[in-house]
């Protein structure tokens, strides 16, 4: 037999830690949030960097051109305001960005929760863009036509 010594509730081998603090425990929460956060901002700034390349104007008119080209609504032309959308997209998507890291600063110095401000500052932006696309295909009435008209079937003769 081996040394018949038992510290532990398993014998030799350690046994679980001492329970932490209160105090303790959220400490350990708050380094999570934070480093859950940093990891967060950190896809944010890739994020950002891939909505603003989708809307510049030429990913807008790449877009809407295929679309054409697919469903064969003829020659592409391109619509007045896309100029306005792109712009708005491209000052727009940091701006969120932004501010959001903002919040999150001032809330991590006053010792609150930031990693929930990264997940909204991704859902603002992927609305901002579906809304920016949406109001790209919005200018071109060749879309809107196929879209009707292929969402409502014809009457049988």
């Amino acid at each position: 037999m081996a040394n018949s010594s038992k510290t532990g509730p398993r014998g030799n081998a350690p046994g679980p830690g001492p329970i932490p603090t209160p105090e303790e425990l959220k400490q350990l929460q708050r380094k999570s949030d934070r480093s859950m956060a940093i990891v967060l901002f950190a896809l944010g700034i890739v994020g950002t960097i891939m909505n603003m390349n989708a809307a510049t104007e030429q990913a807008f008119v790449n877009n809407a051109a295929e679309i054409f080209r697919m469903n064969n609504l003829g020659e592409y032309h391109r619509p007045e305001g896309l100029d306005v959308l792109s712009c708005a997209g491209i000052i727009g998507h940091p701006l969120n960005y932004a501010i959001w890291l903002y919040i999150a600063l001032r809330r991590y110095k006053a010792g609150k929760r930031v990693a929930w401000c990264a997940f909204t500052g991704a859902i603002i932006a992927i609305v901002f863009g579906g809304m920016l696309s949406s109001g790209a295909h919005a200018l071109h009435p060749e879309i809107w036509d196929f879209v009707f008209n292929s969402a409502v079937p014809t009457p049988a003769p």
